[in-house]
């Protein structure tokens, strides 16, 4: 697309030439667009990626294999006058249980 020169709105094409309709400016066409493209100078980037987890973890014992850590978070199951549904979820062996408050 192309824009004018004086009120940067949009020009048109008028015989052979773009054309202004606000202000009257005109030009013989659009400017020449040159994109350089460079090399890199030989630095190299290297991406460390490790599995973060971001879930908090509590101490509880798992049911399935008694693993002492589990991740956790709550939820409201149940009427909102009650209390939330605290969900575990296993370190070790990833099972998945409920405690009710």
């Amino acid at each position: 697309m192309a824009f004018c020169g004086n009120c940067k709105s949009l020009v048109y094409p008028v015989g052979g030439k773009l054309s202004c309709k606000k202000c009257g400016w005109s030009s013989d066409g659009p400017a020449a667009a040159n994109v350089v493209r460079t090399a890199a100078s030989g630095t190299k980037r290297v991406v460390l990626e490790k599995k973060e987890e971001a879930r908090p973890l509590q101490t509880t014992t798992c049911p399935k294999c008694s693993h002492d850590r589990a991740y956790f978070h709550l939820m409201q199951t149940r009427r909102s006058d009650e209390p939330p549904t605290q969900i575990n979820e296993c370190e070790a062996c990833h099972h998945s249980w409920r405690d009710y408050g």
